[in-house]
């Protein structure tokens, strides 16, 4: 049986929910070049998911908002979510 991905990983457990999210991250030093790689696995599976700039991004939905806050997480990065009203 195949390794799970990190972005699959980081899915399992998401809770659901809907409203737009703002997740700003920041890594101190080098970005593995992995995370990349989950972050567009991530983006497709979501689906929902806009880039703003390097290091923001727009989410919808609860479920991909946490996603994308437990991926960065994993790879050491620093990363605060907004709710957008």
């Amino acid at each position: 049986m195949p390794r799970r991905s990190v972005a699959y990983l980081v899915r399992k457990g998401s809770r659901g929910g809907s409203g737009k999210f703002v997740v700003v991250y920041d890594f101190e030093g080098h970005i593995p070049t992995r995370f990349y790689r989950n972050l567009l696995e991530l983006m497709e599976e979501l689906g929902s998911v806009r880039r703003v700039q390097k290091s923001v991004y727009v989410v919808e939905g609860v479920e991909g908002a946490e996603a994308l806050k437990r991926l960065v997480e994993h790879y050491g990065g620093k990363v605060e979510v907004f709710r957008v009203c």
